[in-house]
């Protein structure tokens, strides 16, 4: 077929698909060829060599600012969370190119900066990368983020979902999608009012004046000064003798302050715009990490000392693994609903298992993950879903882990490597192609 032709163009062998696991078809789709990159052995005796977290290059998208959009709460402060980073990063960036999606695996297992960096080395420079995955997320939470929060004009044009096979076990309750269906803010969706992007082109005097280089302490206040690009501005010559101090105290009045301060010691209701100021101050990301919707993560796993915290408990009492059948909502509706929503939309989705360690895999969850990688390779070879399979991957390395089941940052580095050094972006050709 001449499309399949097209997007194989990058993957090195087709018959490596068979042979790593990589099985899939679709109009749209790019193709994933798992190719085993060996980690650096350590020496005996020694511990294994970490890698360092990835430095902000030039163009890592930065908020220029946060504003917080007010919205009911979807009953998760987490994910209320991810939601107005994404909204603040859709005002500042427009949709992104790829969007991660998930459980709170993905959350913290996929590092979008690492993924940039990487496919921008095979040829593919300044991707958009963004990551809205929430805490004990699920096929249908993930079918509901896709086809009822975000808006068409707000999709990428790629979907890496992140997770494993808990995410799709019908027999356990699915809490998180309960309590978002009952939400607040479900509700304001139902009535088909979305989380609304907010204008951070309408800078005011006080914005204007904390960004303003040094050399400019002084402003024309009739001069309207207009962002031109991500984090520059277009700033008037200075024809006023006027502190940018003095022209906040004549904006906002010298008594709004104080009439502010005399409402919170007299318990009297806040204005909602100081409101939402102070709820932008408590979610504003603290780095460009954050900004992103990536949760770091930094402990490693040592199994000497974690299990004296927490108790080890056995696949066959593990609650995510409840009476496990891949035969129900989760399956024959959620996942063909995201894969229908995409094929639609015309998106490239790429489902990625990710790893477990071996402490993990106990003969009974071993038994369930196969079941669920053979499930997904079986959906994969009639449908547009690309399935990657990482389950396997780093079984025994301590260092990229939380706990047995959840990466950490060195994991979701790891992760976003794998995934950028072998995928296709289907909407264009890469710059240039990398020496072999």
């Amino acid at each position: 077929m001449v499309w399949k032709s097209r997007l194989l163009m990058f993957v090195p062998l087709v018959g490596l698909l068979a042979a790593s696991g990589i099985i899939g078809a679709g109009r749209v789709a790019p193709q994933l060829a798992q190719v085993v990159i060996p980690e650096p052995t350590p020496v005996s005796g020694t511990t294994p060599t970490q890698p360092s977290a990835a430095p902000p290059s030039a163009d890592v998208p930065r908020l220029t600012q946060f504003i917080y959009s007010p919205y009911p709460s979807f009953n998760s402060e987490q994910f209320d969370r991810q939601v107005q980073l994404y909204l603040n990063y859709l005002a500042e960036y427009g949709a992104p190119d790829i969007l991660i999606v998930g459980s709170s695996r993905a959350l913290q297992g996929v590092d979008p900066v690492v993924l940039q960096e990487t496919l921008a080395k095979r040829g593919y420079p300044n991707l958009k990368i963004f990551n809205l995955s929430l805490n004990g997320g699920t096929a249908q939470t993930t079918d509901w983020t896709l086809r009822h929060l975000i808006a068409p004009q707000q999709l990428p044009k790629l979907i890496i979902w992140a997770d494993g096979s808990r995410a799709f076990n019908n027999g356990r309750v699915d809490h998180t999608y309960s309590k978002i269906i009952s939400s607040p803010g479900h509700k304001q969706l139902l009535a088909g009012v979305r989380p609304r992007v907010p204008e951070i082109n309408a800078f005011d005097l006080k914005q204007i004046c904390i960004d303003m280089p040094p050399s400019y302490t002084t402003i024309q206040p009739q001069v309207r000064i207009k962002r031109v690009a991500p984090g520059s501005f277009v700033y008037p010559q200075p024809a006023s003798t006027l502190l940018c101090s003095t022209t906040l105290k004549n904006l906002f009045g010298a008594g709004s302050v104080a009439q502010s301060a005399a409402e919170k010691a007299n318990g009297e209701k806040v204005n909602p715009e100081t409101a939402n100021a102070q709820k932008a101050q408590a979610l504003k990301p603290k780095n460009y990490l954050e900004a992103l919707g990536f949760q770091i993560v930094s402990d490693r796993f040592n199994p000497n000392t974690y299990f004296h915290r927490y108790p080890w408990v056995a696949g066959r009492y593990d609650g995510d693994y409840r009476d496990f059948n891949l035969n129900g909502k989760q399956t024959t509706v959620a996942l063909k609903n995201v894969i229908r929503f995409a094929e639609i939309h015309k998106i490239p989705l790429i489902y990625v298992n990710l790893p477990l360690h071996r402490i993990y895999l106990d003969p009974v969850r071993s038994d369930y993950e196969w079941r669920f990688r053979a499930y997904m390779r079986t959906v994969a070879r009639s449908s547009s879903l690309i399935f990657h399979d990482l389950g396997d991957r780093w079984v025994d390395r301590n260092d990229f882990f939380l706990d047995p089941s959840h990466l950490n940052r060195y994991g979701a580095a790891a992760v976003a490597r794998q995934i950028g050094q072998t995928l296709a972006i289907p909407w264009t050709l890469p710059l240039s192609v990398p020496p072999k």
